[in-house]
């Protein structure tokens, strides 16, 4: 678990590394962010996208292979868990910012090793597990929300002022 806990801080530095101090990373994030707006750049948005495929399937793989070699020693069927979904929810609650991503995934991952000891050691259903995700990305939605309000009421007052 130490190399695998290695690989992934190496994954995350380099990640890091890759989309901020790189005109590879930017092109990248200018092409997630509008599609359109980057034909005008010059630059094929395709390729890019192409590239970003690549890449995440990289990192899916080193996920598979520290699941098969970490977690349960052999090829099971049923390996991901549904770690795809999360994994989306997860960049779209932390809206790109790397860092916050790194933090509420070892949340989650935490809270998703300790789901089977709440139902070893308090005799509490798994299931508990899903609803603490859930409370705490509709709490995460509610707060969004009310910024998102506060920033139109902000945008609204500025154009009524003029």
């Amino acid at each position: 678990p130490i190399f695998l806990f290695l690989i992934v801080i190496l994954v995350y530095v380099f990640t890091y590394f890759l989309l901020s101090q790189t005109s590879f990373g930017l092109r990248l994030k200018a092409t997630g962010i509008n599609f359109f707006a980057t034909n005008r750049f010059n630059f094929s948005s395709e390729r890019y996208i192409i590239y970003s495929f690549i890449i995440a399937g990289a990192l899916a793989g080193i996920a598979g292979f520290s699941q098969v070699s970490g977690s349960y020693h052999k090829l099971v069927p049923t390996i991901s868990g549904g770690f795809g979904f999360l994994s989306i929810l997860l960049v779209l609650i932390c809206s790109r910012n790397i860092f916050l991503t790194f933090i509420i995934s070892f949340l989650f991952a935490a809270l998703i090793v300790g789901g089977s000891q709440l139902q070893i050691k308090l005799d509490l259903d798994h299931s508990l597990v899903g609803i603490i995700q859930a409370s705490f990305v509709l709490s995460w939605l509610i707060l969004q929300r009310v910024n998102l309000e506060k920033k139109i009421l902000n945008i609204f007052s500025k154009v009524l002022t003029k």
